[in-house]
């Protein structure tokens, strides 16, 4: 829990605990760390309060308004919750007033198994209520899941394994209750708590970083303080000049003699070392070792104890040890931390420094808690705080029977600003933005970031339609106005959506999906730009639902194609392979867009049978392909994740290689990085089935989701596909370069081919090529073609490789 230079095992100033015998934490050299040990111990011990507190209030919230709570299992429950939350004090209240009864280790392993414990009763009492079907987004057990995962997440500031022991099972045990219930696996559900759990351990490590840094930081101001003192010390030949240099510090500060003297301290240090009060510097000689002593009985350690840290202390002080620097913590006899730093000057003297981290921990801890719900760069609440500050005001207008206008920002065209001039300039867009919004804020009004370029505000004075209209429009003629930072040609634009409670009645993510709802016809009429949602906007559901039916009739057409787009191979200009997109000419509207038919699909699951069907077809084109004399080409078609949750797919996708005859090798499933986060067993068992068909896999868009070496390690993949944004924006962007070279390193590293998506210029393939990429694809080469025109397309380019034709289709 420490820094490394903590781990050094010297004698330190802690609180002792009883025997030094057990095993404990230990340092490079093997010796156990008994104040870092200590250290983690106390941490622990201060916050269990807070746990408690936070664990036993949120599950009386839990037992009084989740609804659906069986009677039963709501008081078993709370029982355990309460026994577990007393232990944890009982333990506590023993730690600090009877230190001695048990050693450091037995004291950390106990709180950590109560963690472990508290977790497990939390985490197996969500996965029954997802096992029973309870919406967990509900604001009576959402809300306490949330508090309680920031507690835990808050143990990170006293020990991060104790933390994680609390939230693994805390958030696991929730993502694997649908394994064994009779529901099918969400995986929006699973993946949400993933990167939920994700989410919390980064936090836990982030906390201990932060904390260590700012006491890293804080230690070397004082050192150097200290350093400037003593200097001054030692060339003042009055020794009264020198101690009102070292009171004047504001630092604690004391420097020993060659021969253990404490010759000079200033009244902060005497403040965290209050064994000193029982010397009087100028009638007693002050020994360092005199006031170890006294320091080590105040704290309760044994007389042989003390002597030992005492010994190896002035051993390691005296000249010619060989020790120049020192770096420790200790508690002191109030429960308070303290840093210490030592320095050997040229004359053998030394400069020891105090300082008191306890505070500035707490302050690190408090600041982590803050910024997980504010947005940095504008400092407004972020999604989720808005969302809990909305979902209060809607409570409070629902027992006053007052109405709340909610409305939702979007900034025209940012994304068209971030690129052209930078992300420092769409920065200033976004503070103005907020800006305008804070200056038009009434009271009792929460605005919020809840995107990455959308904004919003609740309305609680003169809720109407046409009231809440105007009021977007005046906010968004302050938005629209002149911003100095953009080019004198150019002017802010942007849209608002709204819509007002109780009319459209429900929870605050409905409200905010209903704004947004709002927020698009906004974008897509002519006039201020401001819409209010009603439901009859609710007409594109509609328009879903009628696509679905509609994809349903064409299942068995000819309306469902395949078109291919070139790999063209970096280094060489070969053709070596291509991507079959799926296409559909709808029998009224001709042809639909893939963005707009194949997430209905996947929703509906038709995406099944209509991949299933295809497959064959792309396996005969390969075979067609090979009659005429086209190169042996591999063909990638891309696999929904309800794909590899089908146990009797690979059978399915052999009987098809079986029957067309063609190599394995040269078919290509890709998968996208949701299937490897989600971490599902069934999805790993069928991508290994594949493998052995000798089936090549490919990751698709790479870089946009949370995959890690961990799961390139346990997919066996071929090929990583990078996600055309990144390939994008490679020119003149040097963060997208460095992820671009980031991922091809990656992939060489496991040995797989990596593929540059979105590759529409020359100076696109230049510039990936160059990062290391080894397969291109894109407009540069040419769009998804039919089977036929890619065959000619291809011809044509052996023809005249070096200017290869740039063919584009409706």
């Amino acid at each position: 829990m420490f820094l490394p230079y903590s781990r050094i095992a010297l004698p330190r100033l802690e609180r002792p605990d009883g025997s030094i015998r057990a095993t404990g934490s230990t340092d490079p050299t093997g010796e156990v760390d008994w104040a870092g040990l200590a250290d983690e111990v106390d941490g622990l011990v201060r916050q269990s309060p807070l746990q408690a507190v936070a664990s036993v209030v949120a599950a009386l919230i839990v037992a009084t308004f989740l609804p659906s709570l069986h009677h039963g299992v709501e008081l078993g429950w709370l029982f355990l919750v309460l026994a577990i939350e007393g232990v944890r004090l009982w333990i506590s209240a023993r730690r600090y007033y009877a230190p001695a009864t048990r050693p450091l280790p037995w004291w950390r392993r106990a709180m950590g198994m109560l963690a472990a414990v508290h977790g497990l009763a939390w985490g197996g009492f969500l996965a029954a209520m997802v096992y029973m079907d309870v919406d967990l987004t509900h604001p009576a057990l959402f809300l306490p899941w949330l508090a309680v995962t920031i507690a835990a997440v808050a143990l990170g500031a006293a020990s991060a394994w104790v933390a994680v022991s609390a939230l693994i099972p805390l958030l696991l045990l929730p993502m694997a209750a649908p394994l064994v219930g009779v529901e099918a696996f969400d995986p929006v559900r699973g993946v949400g708590l993933g990167l939920f759990l994700i989410g919390a351990l980064w936090a836990v490590y982030r906390l201990e970083a932060l904390t260590h840094a700012a006491a890293d930081a804080r230690r070397q101001i004082a050192e150097l303080e200290a350093r400037y003192a003593a200097q001054a010390y030692l060339h003042s030949k009055d020794s009264d000049r020198a101690a009102a240099i070292l009171g004047y510090i504001n630092v604690a500060v004391a420097v020993v003699g060659r021969d253990g003297r404490l010759e000079q301290w200033n009244p902060l240090f005497a403040e965290l070392i209050p064994a000193l009060g029982a010397f009087d510097p100028a009638q007693d000689r002050v020994l360092l070792e005199a006031v170890l002593r006294r320091h080590y009985d105040q704290v309760g350690l044994s007389a042989a104890d003390a002597q030992a840290r005492i010994d190896k202390t002035l051993a390691e002080l005296a000249p010619g040890s060989g020790v120049n620097d020192l770096k420790r913590e200790f508690t002191a006899p109030n429960g308070r931390t303290v840093a210490v730093t030592g320095r050997r000057l040229p004359d053998d003297r030394w400069v020891l420094t105090l300082e008191d981290v306890s505070v500035a921990r707490q302050a690190a801890a408090d600041a982590l808690l803050q910024a997980s719900r504010r947005d940095p760069l504008t400092g407004l609440p972020n999604r989720v705080a808005f969302r809990r500050a909305l979902d209060r005001t809607i409570t409070r207008a629902r027992q006053a029977n007052q109405p709340v206008g909610i409305v939702v920002f979007n900034i025209g065209a940012f994304k068209d600003i971030n690129d052209a001039f930078g992300a420092r300039l769409g920065d200033e867009v976004l503070r103005h933005v907020a800006a305008c919004l804070i200056a038009a804020k009434q009271e009792g009004e929460t605005i919020g970031r809840i995107g990455s370029d959308e904004f919003a505000i609740t309305v609680v004075t003169d809720v109407t339609k046409t009231s809440l209209a105007h009021r977007a429009t005046t906010m968004l003629e302050a938005i629209r106005g002149r911003l100095p930072a953009l080019p004198e040609n150019m002017s802010l634009d942007a849209y608002a959506g709204a819509t007002i409670f109780p009319y459209d009645d429900g929870e605050s993510e409905v409200l905010l999906r209903s704004a947004g709802i709002a927020l698009e016809r906004a974008r897509q009429e002519d006039g201020n730009g401001v819409a209010i949602f009603d439901r009859s906007m609710e007409a594109e559901q509609r328009a879903r639902v009628a696509m679905i039916e509609d994809i349903r009739q064409d299942l068995n057409s000819q309306n469902f194609v395949y078109h291919y787009q070139p790999q063209i191979d970096l280094k060489t200009n070969e053709l070596v392979g291509a991507e079959a997109l799926l296409r559909w000419r709808h029998p009224e509207r001709g042809w639909m867009s893939p963005d707009v038919f194949i997430p209905a699909a996947e929703l509906s699951r038709l995406i099944i049978p209509l991949t299933e069907r295809m497959i064959p077809e792309v396996c005969q084109q390969i075979v067609a392909w090979d009659r005429c004399g086209a190169p042996p080409l591999k063909v990638a078609i891309n696999l929904s994740p309800i794909h590899l949750r089908k146990s009797d797919f690979p059978d399915l996708v052999r009987s098809m290689l079986d029957n067309s005859g063609i190599d394995p090798r040269r078919l290509e499933f890709e998968i996208t990085e949701s299937i490897m986060i989600s971490d599902n067993e069934d999805a790993r068992r069928t991508l290994s089935r594949l493998r052995d068909l000798g089936v090549c896999l490919a990751i698709d868009d790479f870089g946009t989701g949370y995959a890690s070496i961990g799961y390139l390690r346990r997919i066996p993949v071929s090929k990583i596909k990078i996600d055309r944004s990144f390939v994008r924006e490679a020119i003149g962007d040097q963060g997208a370069r460095t992820i671009v070279s980031a991922i091809a390193g990656l992939g060489h590293s496991f040995r797989v081919s990596v593929v540059a998506e979105g590759v529409e210029t020359e100076l696109h393939a230049r510039e990936v090529t160059a990062l290391g990429c080894d397969i291109g694809q894109g407009y540069h080469y040419a769009a998804a073609l039919p089977a036929d025109e890619f065959i000619q397309w291809s011809k044509a380019r052996v023809a005249a490789p070096a200017n290869p034709p740039l063919i584009k289709i409706a």
